[in-house]
């Protein structure tokens, strides 16, 4: 099964209410079909280990793809650039999901806050970028007047 046959077979079992029931969780539905981790279990089931599939699967951007690549891909042909490719990529959404709930009210942003610092602390160029943007925004004179005029 190639790239393209997997993507058909997850577009199939798109599901547009579950999508959009997704953004509550941070994913942004834009790029999501909105399918159950069991489904995509058991399509990783069938296919099995496929670093090149993997690859295919994990280009196009798609939220439910890009888990399965991480099921079907074979942990020794993963290098470390494919690694460090596949973190900045997710880089993204974490960021974006700290900023979300952190602008939802004040304890969140207090945690949301700490979760960053923590983050930060681990040292590596995209655990700093995820801390530090989403700290900036956090922190930022806009964010908190809005959290004190809605309470």
């Amino acid at each position: 099964m190639d790239a393209d046959q997997v993507l058909e077979r997850l577009r199939a079992l798109e599901s547009p209410r579950d999508r959009e029931g997704m953004a509550r969780f941070g994913i942004n539905p834009h790029h999501a079909l909105g399918i159950s981790v069991a489904k995509m279990r058991a399509i990783a089931r069938e296919i099995g280990r496929d670093h090149d599939l993997a690859l295919g699967l994990w280009a196009p951007g798609i939220h439910e793809a890009r888990i399965l690549a991480t099921i079907v891909d074979g942990p020794e042909l993963v290098s470390k650039e494919q690694m460090q490719s596949w973190v900045e990529d997710s880089t993204r959404g974490i960021n974006w999901a700290l900023r979300g709930i952190g602008k939802r009210n004040a304890h969140l942003k207090e945690l949301a806050i700490a979760s960053a610092e923590r983050i930060r602390g681990q040292n590596t160029k995209s655990a700093r970028w995820i801390a530090n943007d989403a700290l900036r925004e956090l922190t930022s004179d806009g964010v908190k007047d809005r959290l004190r005029q809605a309470s």
